[in-house]
């Protein structure tokens, strides 16, 4: 009975969806008709979603203390010296809008010590497009280590703030990110930055 009641609910809800779509499209058409139309798009309502996941690896042990470049303007070019500690990462369809970072580090670093990395997107058949934070809209960003940072006795992870250490993935599928300046500290080396979409 409970499997019944949410089928119908579900059927409902397309309907009312199909049904808002159509009059959307009706009066948008109708508001067109003495004006030019360059292109028509379809699509679909959606609603916002964050998928759940584990963080996973962008840049790996090494690669935090190779720079790239002071200011990326090229995100071929600037890091083709480092490009096997590069990665570029390939969100498929996980969905999200946004994509977080973190430092894993060793317990040992003093607190104060930073990073910094910019971040760029794109698509099958684009090029890469620089993303920017989600709240103040920086083209770069400084993850700083603090004595608060959770760990487990060996490693250490920065603290994340959505809006701080995140960048809008502007619908890209793909990201790279590059390294602006080095991570400080003891240890650095062994530091690996870590990303989480949302």
């Amino acid at each position: 009975m409970k499997n019944r009641t949410i089928i119908s609910l579900f059927a409902f809800m397309l309907a009312a969806v199909a049904g808002y779509g159509a009059s959307f499209l009706v009066t948008r058409v109708a508001t067109l008709t003495n004006k030019p139309v360059h292109r028509t798009y379809l699509a679909a309502p959606v609603a916002p979603m964050s998928p759940i996941m584990d963080w996973d690896l962008a840049c790996p042990s090494g690669g935090m203390v190779l720079l790239d470049s002071a200011t990326i303007t090229n995100f071929d070019t600037d890091l083709v010296t480092n490009k096997t500690s590069r990665y570029t990462i390939d969100i498929g369809d996980v969905g999200g809008t946004t994509v977080l970072f973190r430092v894993k580090y060793p317990a040992a670093m003093a607190a104060g010590s930073a990073v910094t990395i910019a971040v760029a997107g794109g698509g099958t058949n684009d090029q890469w497009d620089r993303l920017l934070t989600v709240t103040s809209s920086a083209r770069s960003l400084t993850i700083t280590t603090k004595s608060t940072d959770c760990g487990d006795g060996t490693w250490k992870w920065t603290d994340v703030d959505c809006k701080i250490h995140g960048f809008d993935l502007k619908g890209c599928r793909y990201f790279i990110v590059g390294i602006e300046a080095i991570q400080t500290g003891t240890g650095a080396s062994t530091a690996t930055l870590e990303f989480k979409v949302i």
